[in-house]
């Protein structure tokens, strides 16, 4: 399954994904791919980042079509274009159904106070606020089992100037999260690997972590 955190700080962001995959298959079936890991974080030609919960194929639709654009407007659009030409092909199974109608964008976009995070959905967007965080799965997420892990990480949210430098920062993040995935993944829900983004007004970095210890 798909397992996304994101978090947005007063200057700069991070957003983190596992590498989990799943496929449809010809009757409309979701299935897992055993082997096969996924880097569902991408950059576009701005360096800001996208990713998405629910059926790849879906989201890469929709980042194929407009590679380029930084219009929120317009990544809206496409993604309601995109759900309905799936909506209209897969009536059933009722599983598959909700995975369309749940797939939701996140987007960055650098503005003169640093990266913004957005939530990008068929008929919405919100913006994130200061010191929020939010999380994205390919379901219905219960965050009961890793809410104080949350909690945790949330309070723990601080603008870069606050560290020597930015590496600093990342590896404030990294502690707090590596433990996450690996409860998660315990729990089915994710695999323990994922790829991080961190931007900045300064600059952006990005990375496979393995988490294996």
């Amino acid at each position: 399954m798909t397992f996304i955190i994101a978090i947005q700080a007063k200057d700069s962001i991070v957003v983190v994904s596992d590498t989990s995959s799943f496929y449809i298959t010809d009757d409309g079936r979701i299935k897992p791919h055993p082997h096969k890991r996924l880097p569902k974080l991408t950059l576009d030609s701005h360096q800001n980042v996208r990713t998405a919960n629910g059926i790849s194929q879906l989201s890469d639709m929709v980042f194929d079509t407009i590679a380029s654009n930084q219009e929120l407007h317009e990544l809206r659009r496409q993604l309601a274009k995109v759900s309905d030409v799936y909506l209209a092909h897969f009536k059933n199974p009722p599983a598959l159904v909700e995975q369309i109608q749940l797939t939701t964008i996140y987007c960055s976009l650098l503005l003169d106070t640093g990266p913004r995070l957005y939530s990008i959905h068929t008929d919405s967007i919100e913006r994130f606020e200061d010191n929020s965080i939010s999380i994205l799965s390919a379901k219905h997420a219960d965050p009961t089992n890793i809410l104080l892990e949350l909690q945790q990480l949330q309070k723990s949210i601080k603008p870069v100037k606050e560290f020597v430098d930015e590496l600093s920062c990342i590896s404030h993040y990294l502690r707090l999260i590596k433990p996450i995935f690996k409860k998660t993944h315990a729990l089915g829900d994710s695999s323990m690997d994922f790829h991080v983004y961190f931007g900045a007004s300064t600059g952006y970095y990005f990375e496979h972590i393995p988490n294996t210890y």
